[in-house]
């Protein structure tokens, strides 16, 4: 029987390549961020296309995140989708889920 810390390592190294098989698949626009949330201050764990909002590996959870993980709503069925605008102009359409 796998150890809890085996079957996170095997979930994220699936997302991680579910992550790069979207980024391919919807090119260099599109931003695909895997997150750890048992470390909210060095979340990301796996960015494709970071350069979009200048995000990397090792960075947070952004602001919207973090006020909900502070309300205890990450990890439940929260599911959101907005669109934005970058500082540097670009039209940014923005989802995330659990």
């Amino acid at each position: 029987m796998n150890s809890k810390k085996e079957d996170k390592n095997y979930l994220f190294n699936n997302l991680k390549m579910i992550a790069e098989a979207i980024g391919k698949t919807f090119g260099k626009n599109c931003e695909v961020v895997i997150h750890d949330y048992s470390n909210p201050n060095h979340s990301i764990i796996k960015i494709v296309n970071g350069y979009i909002t200048g995000r990397k590996v090792g960075d947070s959870l952004t602001d919207l995140a973090l006020a909900d993980w502070g309300k205890g709503n990450l990890g439940e069925n929260n599911i959101y989708s907005f669109i934005f605008l970058k500082p540097f102009n670009r039209i940014v359409i923005y989802s995330s889920g659990p």
